[in-house]
């Protein structure tokens, strides 16, 4: 199944063609760094200006480390989604250093348990029932639209 996001009309405005039908799009940028979260808004305006729905999935948007918020300032609805807690692992890593951080990356779990990550994408996108779910940063965008059977497309820098 593909999905055709490019519609302009031939003067390059920003709507609808004629017969096409409004899509929904879920993104699910990595919350934490705002480059992940302006990246994927700035892609989400052109898109809404398009006449299609997007939806923001992310952690805990009133957390003061959370650039979802930057999302939400623009107009766009926000839904919530578990992530990694990269604050506490950043935080982990100022205080005490490399080592630990090695340590913390090699146990993952505790600070980005990646099986309740991705279950949480999965239970997102079915309860909003998109046309295209769209991640920067966020690993389990193509798995849960490959378990859900929604097209999936990654951001990269």
């Amino acid at each position: 199944m593909s999905v055709d996001i490019h519609f302009l009309n031939g003067n390059g405005a920003s709507r609808l063609p004629d017969g096409s039908r409004r899509l929904k799009i879920v993104v699910f940028p990595l919350t934490w760094i705002l480059a992940h979260v302006s990246r994927t808004v700035e892609i989400a305006r052109i898109l809404r200006d398009r006449g299609h729905e997007i939806v923001f999935a992310g952690a805990d948007i009133d957390h003061p480390k959370s650039r979802l918020r930057f999302a939400k300032q623009h107009g766009f609805r926000t839904v919530k989604v578990k992530e990694p807690d990269w604050p506490w692992a950043w935080e982990r890593f100022e205080k005490r250093g490399a080592l630990v951080a090695l340590h913390d990356l090699i146990r993952h779990q505790e600070w980005a348990p990646l099986d309740e990550v991705m279950e949480d994408i999965v239970r997102v996108t079915r309860e909003e029932q998109p046309d295209l779910i769209l991640g920067d940063a966020s690993m389990g965008v193509g798995p849960a639209g490959h378990i859900t059977g929604v097209p999936a497309a990654g951001v990269f820098n």
